[in-house]
């Protein structure tokens, strides 16, 4: 027990230590300011005084109308396909014919459908 006791430093009063607080705080955010205000501002092209006499772009509207043109085929009808057998044909639709040989002298079979119309000519694309 030969040793000293410890003297005790004296406390900052709050209002000290608060000031000190502003005073740090107000620093930081003026310096901050600081250099941002020191920064180089990039350069413009052909300087501030042409930019201001430049006339402004003046755009072209483009207005395009586009008409299709749709045009609806019938799909062509199933031709008969015979075999060679029978005589019999199948198609892929109900055929009247008379498959009996009579007096007449007509030989009975599968009337055959139409010939499907031609395509359309147009490419159906826009006109201008």
């Amino acid at each position: 027990m030969t040793e000293a006791r410890p003297v005790k430093k004296p406390r900052w009063s709050s209002g000290k230590v608060r000031a000190l607080a502003w005073a740090t705080g107000s620093a930081t955010f003026l310096g901050g300011l600081g250099v941002l205000g020191m920064s180089p501002k990039p350069a413009t092209a052909g300087g501030e005084a042409a930019q201001a006499r430049r006339e402004p772009i003046k755009q072209k509207v483009i207005i395009r109308r586009i008409t299709r043109r749709i045009v609806i085929v019938d799909p062509p009808t199933q031709t008969p396909v015979y075999y060679a057998s029978g005589g019999s044909s199948y198609s892929g639709s109900y055929s009247s014919g008379s498959s009996s040989s009579g007096s007449s002298g007509s030989s009975g079979g599968s009337v055959s459908a139409p010939a499907p119309p031609p395509p359309p000519t147009g490419t159906g694309g826009s006109t201008p």
